[in-house]
């Protein structure tokens, strides 16, 4: 007997590659993952935007997929496109289940669906936020919430919170974590010290890569270095990322505090020389205030790097005892902790070891195994008898590139 396979679709519409951020490796590396899993019974199709085909074409390779052909810079022309062709395109397609990657649901849906909520915090801390970008997210995310068979969030955290602010039972939201991929030395790959003298770094440096959003909490890191800057001529702190809302408030900073010799503003900068980076930097010095998972934290990991990070919302998750946990909201222990590990070589390499070995908790193989037995619950009717469920058909539209005009 031959049994139709179900038919799972992914909603990427809300992916512009190069601008959502860490949300964007999350989802790709998930999908690479389901891509390598074998599962008869199960078939995919991506409904992306047309530069998702050129940042992604190993995606594009593995799976069925449908182009929107849009370019995506206009907000509130993918969301129409989501209320309007993807709930056509859905229906062509005969797709049984719609998972909604990027947080939030469309109004008009023409099958069921599950969604990925990476974060709350345009409602958690709306304030950080613009007043049309707090609005968007107040009318959209707790409606998404409740329409979704299911909800998946990278962290116990973030579940938490999905219960907590939107009222989402515990046993619809699945947690499937994040992870970070296999790093591969390239043949006439620069080693790390080339890396630094490339970039006029000498002698000991702490580490933060990040936007400087005001919850990446740059200021409190600033002030926690110029204390071990008295103490440690030779210290330099290095800032990766991208500029955005606080890069005029921390330039000053750096002025007022005497540090403008000792900070290193690269700004982005390629994987490669990160990686570099993380190799030979004393720590990772990660304060943020927020974050849906902190995915850096687990590269520093992976990559032998000793970690000191906030011990707030999920980060806590994914160091556990393998590193350094301190208040985001005092410099002082900020300091202590950076002098520890430039003055106490043995207590930084013990930190490296454990990091390496907690790191290996996460894999990509895990989490798209936890993605995909989520997907086949939100499969199940029983998960939602209340919720219709759509008709099966037996017949199959080809991989196409529909025709869509952006005005």
């Amino acid at each position: 007997m031959i049994t139709t396979p179900h038919r799972i679709g992914v909603n990427l519409l809300w992916l512009v590659p190069g601008v959502v951020g860490g949300s964007e490796e999350y989802t790709t590396r998930l999908l690479a993952g389901l891509g390598a899993r074998s599962h008869r019974d199960l078939e995919f199709t991506l409904f992306v935007l047309e530069p998702f085909l050129e940042a992604h074409p190993d995606l594009v390779e593995q799976f069925q997929t449908v182009v929107c052909p849009l370019h995506g810079r206009v907000k509130s022309v993918r969301v129409g496109a989501e209320n309007t062709w993807l709930y056509r395109e859905a229906k062509n397609q005969r797709i049984d289940l719609m998972h909604h990657a990027g947080g939030i649901m469309p109004a008009l849906r023409s099958v069921p669906g599950v969604l990925t909520i990476h974060d709350l915090q345009p409602l958690i801390i709306p304030e950080r936020f613009t007043p049309v970008k707090r609005e968007f997210s107040r009318r959209a995310i707790p409606p998404s919430a409740s329409r979704a068979e299911l909800v998946f969030t990278p962290s116990e955290h973030t579940k938490q919170s999905v219960i907590n602010k939107l009222g989402v039972p515990s046993e619809r939201i699945v947690v499937v974590p994040s992870a970070v991929a296999p790093r591969q030395d390239r043949h006439g790959q620069r080693t790390p010290a080339e890396v630094c003298a490339s970039y006029g770094i000498e002698g000991p440096f702490f580490l933060y890569p990040a936007i400087t959003y005001e919850h990446k909490n740059h200021r409190l890191l600033l002030h926690a270095f110029a204390e071990v800057a008295r103490d440690h001529a030779d210290a330099q702190l290095v800032l990766t990322g991208g500029r955005e809302r606080m890069e005029e408030r921390i330039a000053q900073d750096i002025i007022e505090l005497g540090i403008k010799g000792r900070v290193k503003r690269l700004g982005r900068i390629p994987r490669e020389d990160l990686d570099a980076l993380y190799r030979h930097a004393v720590a990772l010095t990660f304060p943020s205030l927020f974050e849906g998972f902190g995915v850096p934290v687990l590269e520093a990991m992976t990559l032998g790097c000793a970690v000191i990070a906030t011990d707030a919302t999920s980060v806590p998750e994914v160091v556990g005892d393998a590193g350094i946990l301190l208040t985001p909201k005092k410099s002082e222990p900020w300091s202590a902790a950076m002098r520890r590990l430039i003055e106490e070589p043995k207590l930084r390499d013990r930190y490296r070891r454990a990091g390496q070995a907690r790191a290996r908790l996460f894999s990509w193989e895990r989490s798209s195994s936890l993605l995909e037995a989520g997907l086949r619950r939100g499969l199940d009717p029983s998960v939602t008898p209340t919720r219709p469920r759509p008709t099966r058909s037996s017949t199959r539209t080809a991989s196409t590139r529909t025709q869509l005009r952006e005005v």
